[in-house]
């Protein structure tokens, strides 16, 4: 297996304490791995990032000896992807290489050199590809997965195929104990409707939920310090209730976690924050993205700007710290709404924001827009999300790098440390 994501930290950035992209293991390898090893295959992993250049993966390619190889991909890293498939040709052209991944499951692009590549979730079908091989029969040049509708199903991910003490040592955010994790509950989105994510394709699978019966025993066996679940949006609150309850009858410990969710589902449900943060509920990363409200009506967020400062006032009020993301340079936005995000800021004090500027994602609605209003300034860049580069015409980046500066980390509120409530009566 191959792991390329090295666009954005670049070789050799796979040590304890790196940033997310450097060092966090990839859920969605993991699990493929889990599954062909479920059927007794072997399963060896070579991570780009813990490599020093290209000559090291020629080195680790012709030193290993293989049958298939598995590579997949976010669209940030299709270039290192794509070198990679093609290196693998050149020095082994008779070994079969099968790609997969985000990106090409909503592009649905062929990705040559590569022999097959699989859209969707391919957990099972990898299996079948594999006998294939195995059998000298054939493999389609490209084949589409069948959504697993139960999760519980699968295998637990081999975490063991990534040099896991790098994950173990580089917490998220940082101070949060050690060793840390990073773990998954579900699939997809239940919301679906924002312009600038790929979940709005209908090509996307239904949102669905492991058991918490599923969840709470592999959180007991990671004896972790602290926990990020890595999903696009926490459990509704039917699922958290059952979930806090198998926690405490199963004895974990309080133990620190990070989690994403809606401004609305919070709102919604306020006790919900309260009988997480008892477990250990320390950080929502929260998609507030404009202090504008006509910005979020375009972006299709289905919340306002009252209701985003209601939820990071209700975090607070549990003493659990707020990851407030902003997104700038959209289509359309304006100094005003620029300054309305700047506002909101300081009225709501969140522990920490995290600046991005607008990167058009395939298979979003949003990217549709920009591609069929002209607006990509080069069909090439790198999907990074920071402002390192301009992106889509009639944004001033000039005055976002500004805006970014003179914002810098002044904003930001005091640390929250959770508090048993003092019981009343």
């Amino acid at each position: 297996m191959v792991w390329p994501a090295i666009k954005l930290c670049g070789f050799g950035c796979h040590v304890a304490g790196a940033s997310n992209e450097a060092a966090l293991s990839d859920h969605g390898l993991a699990m493929i791995a889990s599954s062909i090893e479920a059927v007794g295959h072997r399963v060896q992993l070579i991570d780009l990032r813990g490599l020093k250049g290209w000559p090291d993966f020629e080195a680790a390619i012709l030193g290993t000896d293989y049958d298939v190889a598995c590579i997949g991909f976010h669209s940030v890293d299709e270039e290192p992807a794509r070198k990679a498939v093609e290196t693998m040709k050149r020095l082994k052209p008779d070994k079969p290489v099968i790609a997969g991944g985000i990106h090409l499951s909503i592009t649905h692009a062929r990705f040559p050199p590569a022999d097959c590549v699989v859209y969707g979730e391919g957990d099972f079908l990898i299996r079948e590809l594999l006998f294939n091989i195995e059998h000298h029969e054939p493999i389609p040049e490209a084949v589409s997965a069948t959504p697993i509708e139960d999760l519980d199903v699968l295998p637990v991910m081999d975490r063991t195929i990534f040099n896991q003490s790098v994950e173990n040592g580089s917490p998220f955010p940082p101070g949060m104990p050690q060793p840390f994790f990073t773990m998954v509950l579900s699939r997809g989105c239940w919301y679906k409707k924002c312009v600038f994510c790929y979940e709005t394709n209908t090509t996307t699978p239904r949102y669905r939920l492991r058991s918490p019966e599923k969840c709470i025993a592999e959180i007991k066996s990671l004896k972790a310090g602290s926990i990020m679940f890595h999903d696009d949006i926490f459990p509704h609150k039917a699922w958290c209730e059952k979930f806090v309850q198998l926690w405490k009858e199963a004895g974990i410990p309080r133990t620190p976690f990070w989690t994403q969710m809606r401004a609305d589902q919070i709102c919604k449900s306020p006790e919900t924050i309260e009988l997480l943060a008892e477990i250990g509920l320390t950080w929502v990363s929260l998609g507030v993205e404009s202090g504008s409200q006509r910005m979020l009506d375009f972006l299709g967020k289905g919340t306002t700007v009252e209701m985003n400062k209601k939820s990071i006032q209700i975090l607070h009020e549990n003493n659990v710290n707020c990851w407030c993301n902003l997104v700038f340079g959209l289509p359309t936005e304006t100094v005003e709404d620029i300054q309305a995000t700047i506002k909101l800021l300081e009225e709501t004090r969140p522990a920490f924001y995290s600046l991005s500027t607008y990167t058009c994602y395939p298979g979003s609605k949003l990217y549709k827009y920009c591609e069929e209003n002209k607006l990509f300034l080069d069909e090439h860049y790198s999907m990074a999300r920071y402002p390192y580069e301009r992106k889509i015409s009639g944004v001033d980046y000039n005055y976002l790098r500004k805006t970014f500066g003179h914002i810098g980390g002044h904003l930001k509120g005091p640390m929250r440390e959770w508090k048993p409530k003092e019981k009343t009566g």
